[in-house]
Parts: C-alpha cells; sequence; structure tokens
C-alpha cells in the first residue's frame, strides 16, 4: 500500500498502516544534478537521498497489530524514482531539442543519464522505474496550462531500438538482475564515504551490506559513481578482504580487484558519466 503524500511521507510512514510512500527528493536532487548543479552540495543531496534512512528521515519499520491483537514490525520504506508522472523526463533537464511542439529532452544525452540509474537500482527504498525511462523517452511536461493536462505521452517503442535507447536497456536489465540477485543491494544498510567522495571530481561512492542470515552469506557491495563528462580516480577503504568483481560490465570487461586486508584502501578509475557496482 503505497501513500502519495510528498510532504508528509515520513510521517505516513511512522503514523499509518501503509507500507510505502512517494517522495520527490532523490527526483529533485537528480533534476538538479542533470540541469548543471554537479557542485559537491547537490550531489552529496543525492547520495543522501539514496539512504531515506539517515540521519533518522525515514523509519525502517512500524510497529502494528496482527489479526490476533499481537504488536509485529512491520517493514516500511519509501518509494524511490528519478522520474514520475507530475514531471518532465530527466532527461530534459540536460538539454533540449527543437523537434515537436515543445522543446522535447536531446536524447544525444542519454549518456547522463547512466549513474543516475545505478544509483536508483542501488538505493534504499522501493525503485521505481517510470514508462519510457529505460530507453530515454524525453517529453517535457508544462509547469502550468490545458497543456499540462491534455498533453498526450504515448510510450516511443521506437527508442527501443535505436542508438540510445540499445545502451540503456541494457543497462537496466542488468540493473534489475543484479538488484534481484543481491541481498546488499535490498538491505536496509548502507553508508556514504562522504570524505573520500568528490575531491576534486564529480566521482560519489557508497558501500551497501547485508548481514549473514541463517540462509545467505553475509555481502557488502561497492557503488562508485561518475558524474562528470571526465574520467576520474577515488581513493576508497574496502570494508572487507577478498576479490572483489564488478557486475555490470562483468560480461563484457571483467574486473576484479583484490584487496589485502579489512579497510585497505585501493583507488579506483570511474569512467565520465558512469559507474561501477563491485560485490563480495
Amino acid at each position: 500500500q503505497c501513500a502519495e503524500a510528498l510532504s508528509i511521507a515520513p510521517t505516513v510512514l511512522r503514523s499509518t498502516y501503509t507500507t510505502a510512500a512517494w517522495q520527490d527528493a532523490t527526483l529533485n536532487s537528480a533534476e538538479s544534478a542533470m540541469g548543471g548543479a554537479l557542485d559537491a552540495g547537490t550531489l552529496t543531496g543525492f547520495a543522501h537521498s539514496l539512504d531515506p534512512y539517515f540521519g533518522g528521515v525515514y523509519p525502517a519499520t512500524k510497529t502494528v497489530v496482527d489479526s490476533a491483537g499481537n504488536p509485529v514490525e512491520m517493514p516500511v520504506a519509501p518509494f524511490q524514482y528519478l522520474n514520475s508522472h507530475d514531471h518532465s523526463h530527466l532527461i530534459c533537464f540536460a538539454g533540449a531539442t527543437g523537434d515537436g511542439p515543445l522543446p522535447w529532452g536531446n536524447r544525444n544525452n542519454f549518456y547522463m543519464l547512466q549513474p543516475f540509474a545505478i544509483a536508483l537500482y542501488t538505493a534504499q527504498g522501493v525503485p521505481m522505474l517510470w514508462e519510457g525511462e529505460e530507453f530515454a523517452d524525453n517529453y517535457e511536461l508544462p509547469q502550468s496550462g490545458a497543456a499540462r493536462i491534455n498533453l498526450r505521452r504515448d510510450v516511443n517503442w521506437e527508442y527501443f531500438y535505436d542508438g540510445a535507447g540499445v545502451p540503456l536497456i541494457r543497462l537496466y536489465r542488468i540493473l534489475g538482475q543484479l538488484r534481484a540477485a543481491s541481498p546488499a543491494l535490498r538491505s536496509r544498510e548502507s553508508y556514504f564515504y562522504y570524505q573520500q567522495s568528490l575531491q576534486g571530481n564529480s566521482i560519489v561512492a557508497y558501500q551497501r551490506h547485508a548481514p549473514a542470515t541463517a540462509t545467505a552469506a553475509e555481502q557488502y557491495a561497492m557503488v562508485l559513481l561518475n558524474f562528470s563528462g571526465n574520467p576520474g580516480t577515488i581513493t576508497i577503504p574496502f570494508p572487507k578482504a577478498g576479490i572483489w568483481t564488478e557486475k555490470i560490465n562483468a560480461g563484457v570487461s571483467p574486473m576484479t580487484l583484490n584487496v589485502a586486508s579489512d579497510g585497505a584502501s585501493l583507488t579506483v578509475s570511474v569512467p565520465s558519466w558512469y559507474g561501477y557496482v563491485f560485490l563480495l
């Protein structure tokens, strides 16, 4: 059960039986960053939005009673999304083209969507994929007036097969499968490497962790995202020793990192407008 209560989403999850809630924090931060505000403050805000439990903003559970009247802890989580029906597609904030009755987003900028997509599927919360997002649909939604209500936004299925759509479809398929298969990426534990991130570049790093259970081993994930047109490096401590495997490009360009001891730091080069997910 998901409430659309944007201004009071944390309160809804604390005080009602609702299990999820819409919230625009991640979307707003993504729009600001895509619009050119790639400063440390905006990207730090975006990184924090990927962890809705940071600072106790959102609860992880809500105490309710079952049918027998016994108190139980019900998991709750906010929706996480980069696009929605109330907003222009994210790519519109990266630049427009003159085609069509409105200045549609320029799909030649599809590559700029890639680090945001990786962030969406490695964030805490419930990821939502808005229609056409996965192949760079590019509708501009007017802020007001009849066009905002009456504009038809049919899905452009032909974009599924073109030069902008194919690489994004590939990325979203990998990310969906990766999240489904990786307990760390679905867990309630996250840590933003705020001291190591954004040091003279636009690279953000965070850790995801799933403790061991009776049926699954402990798992760590390290996520590295580059929000700029230049490749760059970041030096970060990896929490556990072992062979870490990069999963997004594993099928075409295998990459592993050998971490000699718990907490050892390694320097990793991250391509422009892209990212890595390392698993142990």
